[in-house]
């Protein structure tokens, strides 16, 4: 872990990136991520090719630990070096968001339970989301695809949360 206390610098990367759902605690440079109270953790492995769909597993361990590295971004750290899986924390409940509603011209969804993968039709773009406290967040922050997150803007977006329609 000593070559990462080298990696993290005192720029600030930017907390928005971290996952929400999460109680964070600061030793140095080195950030633990817990899940709040009624969430569960998950683990998303990195795909190794776009066209993968890989979906989260439960995670091992309750807890997972990040650092910044070279101020820019924040990186799951482990013994060995930098993980290459991403932690968070979803509502065990996968009912507590509204469904998602996709527009097919623009891209595929796959859902199940509390996290879905959006991929667009080219495949060149995929975004991991997740249900924590009840609204749809992307994994390594952001909004939703094509840059809508609030239920009252969503109107124009492909990928929307909309109660009154089906899942596709």
């Amino acid at each position: 872990l000593i070559v990462f206390f080298s990696l993290a610098v005192s720029l600030a990367c930017d907390p928005s990136t971290l996952p929400k759902g999460v109680r964070i605690s600061q030793n140095g440079p080195v950030l633990k991520l817990t899940c709040d109270p009624g969430l569960q953790p998950l683990e998303m492995a990195y795909a190794t090719s776009p066209a993968d769909l890989l979906f989260p597993v439960p995670s091992k361990r309750k807890f997972a630990r990040y650092v910044c590295v070279d101020g820019a971004t924040y990186q799951r750290i482990n013994a060995q070096g930098i993980e290459r899986s991403s932690f968070f924390c979803t509502d065990v409940q996968s009912n507590l968001c509204d469904p998602l509603e996709n527009s097919a011209e623009r891209g595929h969804l796959r859902v199940e339970g509390a996290v879905a993968i959006w991929q667009s039709v080219s495949g060149s773009q995929r975004s991991v989301l997740y249900c924590a406290h009840g609204v749809w967040h992307r994994l390594g922050g952001g909004s939703l695809p094509y840059g809508e997150a609030a239920p009252s803007a969503l109107a124009s977006s492909p990928l929307t949360p909309l109660a009154a329609h089906s899942l596709i």
